[in-house]
């Protein structure tokens, strides 16, 4: 066999060295990732109130930021972006709430129907993401129109105390024919 010529052997030196230079790289950046900080995990608020759901965070790149909120009744989407571009809000939640470049959110005019879960999730456009949780408790009389339930057995006194719980879902429709 004869031997390559030495601009050969340079030339491919340097692919090579490229190649795992790219390589290196990419893994560091992958292996860095999302990184995300919850100053307070646990809020309490009032009826009308408006509320911040403080997060901060750190990647390579601009990520996309999503919000959910998980209730009883489900999960539902309320938010998406990517910071310095125009949100995509979930009509549920048009005109009630506001996003910030850091990941935040800020609910308008908090109602008892607004306690639960808000999941954030972080993802970086390599693929890597990082979620977390703040539970918001909001306290107070109970939104306007809100349906109030109550059960009485026999007994000698009443009281009755103000709760608010959500009627079920009725099953569906069906024609009895």
């Amino acid at each position: 066999m004869r031997p390559l010529r030495t601009g050969q052997r340079k030339h491919h030196g340097v692919s090579l060295g490229f190649l795992a230079l790219s390589l290196t790289t990419a893994c560091c950046l992958q292996s860095q990732g999302v990184s995300l900080y919850i100053p307070q995990s646990t809020i309490n608020a009032t009826v009308k109130e408006d509320i911040l759901l403080s997060v901060e965070y750190s990647c390579h790149g601009v990520p996309t930021i999503e919000w959910k909120y998980t209730s009883n009744w489900g999960v539902q989407k309320i938010v998406e972006w990517k910071p310095g571009a125009q949100a995509n809000i979930s009509q549920s939640h048009k005109d009630r709430v506001g996003t910030f470049d850091n990941g935040s959110i800020q609910l308008f005019s908090v109602g008892v129907r607004d306690s639960g879960y808000y999941v954030v999730t972080v993802t970086e456009h390599l693929g890597s993401s990082q979620f977390g949780t703040i539970v918001l408790h909001v306290s107070g009389k109970t939104d306007p129109g809100a349906p109030l339930t109550a059960s009485v057995w026999e007994a000698d006194s009443m009281t009755l105390k103000e709760t608010y719980l959500p009627l079920p879902r009725p099953p569906p429709y069906r024609d009895p024919l």
